[in-house]
């Protein structure tokens, strides 16, 4: 699937999508604030430096809805 279509579905679910970072400011409660978000920002920033603002964002997909048990 295209990232475009995940997040179509998701906000149709009616799902909330939470920026990380903005290119004006930084999240710091909940999982936005981990030692893993932390680094995982700065793998991503490594992978692909651009001139542009960036935001940073995590959504989850896992649903118990297709579950029998």
């Amino acid at each position: 699937m295209r990232i475009g279509d995940i997040i179509s579905h998701h906000l149709a679910m009616g799902r909330g999508f939470e920026f990380t970072e903005t290119p004006t400011k930084r999240e710091t409660h909940g999982i936005h604030g981990c030692k893993a978000m932390d680094e995982l920002l700065g793998v991503m920033k490594d992978l692909d430096p651009v001139d542009e603002p960036t935001y940073y964002g995590w959504i989850t997909t896992w649903s118990d809805s297709f579950l029998r048990s």
